[in-house]
């Protein structure tokens, strides 16, 4: 299928879920992130919900007790630039929703991509290679591309099937791991 038949598909299917069904599957997701990524000490990016698109609510995962010890940085969207700059989370006070609905940080210490040593990304399906289909936009694909590569990208999603992308591009970068509420998916380089 093409990109955009896939977007519209997932999107779709994220709206069915009702409010419980997103808490559900968003702890399911955070239980594999807490038992299975070694996030102690790290520099992580961690993308915010957009409650309107249905998306995986990581505030699940930055209020988990058990990374306290972890740096988790949120972003913020220049549409003029269409690139992503990053704010050390520090607590909800400091965010403000945009006009996309995309809660975003007004204010903290910025943190730029090559401190990274995570950055869980945000994804409307992903295929057997680990590519993935997001808004269209093309964020976050200029972010990783200017990441280190010692980086682990790891895309969070609440389903767990595979799709076939039809027109990838050269600027696609696929991701190392995509968890699930039921399993973690990894993907070789």
């Amino acid at each position: 299928m093409e990109k955009d038949e896939i977007r519209a598909l997932y999107i779709q299917k994220r709206k069915a879920l009702t409010e419980a069904e997103i808490n559900e599957l968003s702890e399911g997701i955070r239980k594999l992130v807490h038992t299975s990524i070694d996030l102690n000490g790290k520099s992580c990016s961690i993308f915010l919900p957009i409650k309107k698109q249905n998306e995986v609510n990581t505030f699940f995962i930055i209020e988990d007790k058990g990374f306290s010890n972890t740096c988790f940085a949120v972003s913020k969207s220049d549409f003029l630039s269409g690139e992503l700059k990053h704010f050390i989370y520090e607590d909800v006070n400091q965010l403000l929703e945009n006009e996309f609905g995309i809660p975003e940080p007004t204010y903290g210490e910025a943190i730029y991509a090559t401190q990274f040593d995570v950055v869980f990304v945000p994804l409307l399906a992903i295929d057997h290679f680990g590519h993935r289909v997001g808004y269209g936009k093309g964020f976050y694909d200029r972010f990783l591309s200017t990441c280190r590569t010692d980086c682990e990208f790891i895309g969070l999603t609440f389903f767990d099937e595979f799709v076939e992308i039809d027109n990838l591009s050269k600027y696609d970068i696929p991701l190392h791991k995509c968890i699930t509420p039921k399993r973690i998916l990894s993907f070789e380089k």
